[in-house]
């Protein structure tokens, strides 16, 4: 005891002593450690100065991702950290299927004050393209929801991933839901979600994603909330309700009836729910099914459209049904999610991981359709300057080299006597033919700076308001050819339509093949320099050599649509009886300051045919045209993709069809979620611009541009004049 006694002081005298201003951070990969390759990867830190001797810290947190098999991204972001107060700050990076290496750093100044491999060191989860990640934001208690990724899976063959948020923690920009298949607000503080986070969902919906809003009894919606101003009517009115054993067999909750938890009055069990009867028609509805008792069409929840995304309000927390602790409202939540276009079912998902590794490639966890994507940068990359060179140019200066060095000098110092000097006039051959060919390369690869940009804007007709589009999404996939090598930034245009709101989010993107999942990516020897702030992700260094193009893709939220159209059925207007839309006059107005080249007007029709009307002549700068006619042309047995299979030689432009582009990555979810709107009577205007300005330039560089830009216009056919 005694020598115990003696060594204490000793110990404690050899305890490391925490330095001062030393900066202790914790980081959160993506959303619970899920994240989809090659797609926005939110990366969480919370920053806390030990033992601060200032007022404040001004740092830059450093993350550096290998984004795909060619170019490595390094991201800054500006960390300010106060004395005694914690800082919560979010990027984003895209990456690689298991990256080796991901690496953060927070830096003061020069100095690098910390450093991690968040690979090494945090649960990376990476989710197929048949996975389903559901983000639940829940305050206070477990919800049945964290259940479902062991009890369902997807189609049978993809696993739920189930992500719990609190809402303070919610992001501020819609780019960092890129990952996110559904988002599901229960019974959430809406007070605690900040502005910036509101903003931020409201444009992840408009852009194509889902929201399941389910407000708890003494937690309403507010008015003033950003996610009521986007819903097309009000949740204001709490009512109650029986529930009595046929709605609760509807719910295929039967085998749970007993642990039912809702209070009783006069021995029926009264349920307490949000008045969803002020939904619009067009929104579909599940109503009460109570036996003996008139439901009146009142709706438990409703399923609608808003932009390309898709919304649904649950009247009741499921949760609050049963007892707590228990499972038994998972079919209900199922119910619900499927409602939304889903499709999960209980069961364990597949699993493939006791294959073989070599037997795996990176398709199930390539964004979009990899062909399409190819397809568009094959086209950025067709110039002049990044063609081979012809193979008899190849041969012939390796001959005339061969001549040179062989007959040719022989024959020259022989005739003046000076054949021990071959070894000077050789070496004075291979030097001229070196800087020879050097120069001759540099003239081939000379001349200006180009910017190709193959560009797609995607917008929806304001609801209510025919002819008036709400702000766009919009995916520009550009290449920069440099006639030297150098280091270049990427600066934006006056853009007076410019939204307060807008962001803009750069990446680099390649051309991908079914590489294997362990592929060492080491040799990838591009780079891109970015820093994030409220604007985006902004590359900020870019180098570019001569001996190749630098492929990029721009990803913009609420930037302006260039085009308006309103489409009147003349068999309604003239009060003739129609099954399907078939005669149509649609007024095309051009808001742009380019000519429309080309276009069409396209419906679904029946058993995944396509119906469209073709604008056939051009349309100048501020213009408008009418076009009416018999929508007769068809495209049979396609099911809903139209456009890749859309043959008409206007849409082509050196033997490239632009309309690739709609199945690229970063455009093929919305094209997704256009062609559901089709398939619910919704028309579709697509026109074309050739050389259309660009949102942005190469800075403090003369360049030329060659810019492609189809934009789709989401209408809803009306039958007035």
């Amino acid at each position: 005891m005694l020598a115990l006694l003696l060594a204490l002081p000793s110990s404690a005298q050899d305890a490391p002593k925490k330095k001062d201003d030393n900066p202790n951070i914790t980081c959160i990969p993506g959303w619970s450690g899920y994240y989809r390759p090659q797609r926005w990867m939110p990366l969480r830190f919370d920053v806390v100065i030990e033992n601060p001797t200032r007022d404040w810290y001004d740092g830059t947190l450093r993350v550096v991702a290998q984004q795909d098999s060619l170019v490595k991204m390094t991201v800054h972001k500006p960390a300010l950290v106060t004395k005694n107060l914690p800082l919560d700050v979010t990027l984003a990076v895209k990456t690689v299927y298991d990256p080796s290496e991901l690496t953060a750093e927070f830096y003061e100044g020069p100095a690098r004050r910390w450093s991690e491999n968040i690979a090494s060191v945090r649960t990376l989860k990476p989710l197929r393209n048949q996975d389903k990640l559901f983000v639940v934001v829940k305050d206070t208690g477990p919800s049945a929801l964290g259940q479902m990724a062991q009890r369902y899976s997807s189609s049978g063959l993809g696993q739920i991933a189930v992500s719990t948020q609190p809402i303070e923690k919610l992001p501020d920009d819609w780019a960092f839901y890129d990952a996110v298949d559904l988002v599901i607000l229960q019974d959430p503080q809406w007070s605690r979600m900040t502005a910036p986070a509101q903003l931020a969902m409201v444009q992840w919906i408009h852009r194509g994603g889902k929201l399941l809003i389910v407000p708890g009894s003494s937690n309403p919606l507010p008015n003033d909330h950003a996610i009521a101003a986007m819903l097309p009517f009000a949740v204001d009115k709490l009512v109650t309700r029986e529930i009595d054993p046929p709605q609760v067999g509807m719910w295929d909750l039967a085998g749970s009836r007993d642990r039912l938890a809702i209070p009783s009055e006069n021995g029926r069990a009264m349920l307490a729910h949000w008045d969803l009867s002020r939904a619009p028609a067009s929104w579909q509805r599940q109503v009460f099914n109570n036996s003996g008792h008139d439901s009146g069409g009142v709706p438990w929840v409703v399923t609608g459209h808003v932009g390309l995304g898709r919304v649904s309000v649950v009247a009741f927390n499921p949760d609050t049904l049963f007892q707590a602790g228990t499972d038994a409202s998972l079919p209900l939540w199922a119910q619900a999610v499927n409602i939304m276009g889903f499709d999960i079912a209980p069961g364990t998902p597949a699993q493939d991981d006791d294959a073989p590794y070599y037997h795996y490639d990176l398709t199930p966890f390539m964004p979009g359709d990899q062909a399409a994507t190819n397809s568009v940068i094959g086209h950025l990359l067709a110039i002049p300057e990044l063609r081979p060179l012809s193979i008899w140019w190849v041969v012939g200066l390796l001959s005339a080299l061969a001549l040179l060095l062989g007959p040719i000098d022989y024959l020259v110092l022989r005739k003046f006597d000076r054949l021990p000097w071959t070894w000077i006039t050789s070496t004075a051959v291979i030097v001229l033919f070196s800087v020879g060919a050097w120069y001759g390369v540099q003239r081939i690869r000379g001349g200006t700076l180009q910017v190709r940009v193959v560009s797609v804007i995607d917008g929806v007709e304001a609801p209510g308001a025919p002819g008036q589009p709400a702000y766009a999404s919009a995916t520009y996939y550009g290449g920069i050819f440099a006639p030297d090598s150098d280091n270049y930034a990427l600066d934006a245009t006056a853009q007076p339509e410019r939204a307060t709101a807008q962001t803009t989010w750069w990446s680099a993107i390649s051309p991908e093949s079914n590489r294997y999942r362990y592929d060492d990516y080491s040799l990838a020897g591009r780079q891109i320099t970015c820093t994030q702030d409220d604007s985006g992700n902004r590359i900020t260094d870019l180098p570019v050599s001569i001996w190749s193009m630098q492929c990029l893709i721009n990803e913009t939220q609420d930037t302006a649509m260039p085009v308006l159209a309103r489409v009147i059925d003349l068999d309604r207007a003239e009060g003739l009886p129609s099954s399907r839309l078939s005669r149509v006059r649609v007024i095309v107005t051009n808001l742009a300051d380019r000519a429309i080249v080309a276009g069409d007007i396209r419906i679904a029709g029946g058993q995944g045919s396509v119906h469209a009307l073709p604008i056939d002549k051009p349309i100048p700068p501020g213009g408008m045209e009418e076009f009416e006619g018999e929508m007769t042309r068809v495209i049979q047995g396609r099911g809903s993709a139209n456009w890749r299979y859309w043959a008409d030689a206007s849409y082509r432009v050196d033997n490239f069809s632009p309309t690739s582009a709609f199945y690229a990555a970063g455009t093929s979810e919305r094209t997704e979620a256009i062609e559901k709107l089709m398939n619910q009577g919704a028309a579709v205007v697509t026109v074309r611009y050739d050389d259309a300005p660009l949102p942005f330039q190469v800075a403090k560089r003369s360049n030329d541009v060659a810019h492609i830009q189809m934009a789709r216009l989401v209408v809803w056919p009306t039958a007035g004049q």
